[in-house]
């Protein structure tokens, strides 16, 4: 594929990024920071940093320097966003390939179902997940004394330390349904 450059939208004459995620600053004369006069600054092909496992440029005009994503700099300056979504995608899943063929506008719950679909987010249910407060067998026990109707809603939440809804959740099933 051949690679296209185009103007970094917002810096115009500044940089340009290309088809494949390669960035450039521009030939231009600025502003000497310390004696009187210009400067030249030649054209340069910019290194990207990394931030969990997304390329990152600093672009900086007028002063001000700020981080952006590569691809969400492909994605502004190569793909219609007739919908206005505000995230692009890595069709792929692989966060570092950015090539235009690989990206698209999606919302977030786009992004997040692909994540799921493609495997690269694992929802963790039960004790599996970060923020469980009960264990499969308190669950168990909770739907066991409710149906025999030993305690409420309300003394199983006090007697858990949970919210009477977190216990009608898991009775209902819509909380802990894999059990």
């Amino acid at each position: 594929m051949e690679e296209v450059w185009k103007s970094v939208i917002g810096y115009e004459g500044i940089y340009e990024i290309s088809s494949i995620g390669n960035l450039k600053s521009l030939n231009r004369k600025i502003k000497h920071r310390t004696k009187k006069g210009f400067a030249i600054k030649k054209e340069l092909i910019l290194k990207s940093t990394n931030s969990n496992g997304y390329k990152l440029f600093i672009l900086s005009k007028d002063g001000f320097s700020s981080s952006v994503s590569v691809h969400r700099l492909i994605a502004k300056a190569f793909i219609p966003n007739p919908k206005n979504k505000p995230q692009v995608n890595h069709i792929n899943g692989i966060k570092t390939d950015n090539r235009v063929e690989n990206l698209e506008w999606c919302t977030n719950s786009e992004n997040v179902n692909h994540a799921i679909n493609t495997g690269l987010i694992v929802l963790r249910k039960g004790e599996g997940s970060r923020n469980f407060k009960l264990t499969d067998s308190i669950v168990l026990e909770i739907r066991r004394l409710y149906e025999s109707g030993s305690f409420t809603q309300k003394h199983l939440a006090h007697k858990y330390s949970v919210c009477k809804k977190t216990i009608s959740n898991i009775i209902c099933r819509k909380n802990w349904n894999h059990l």
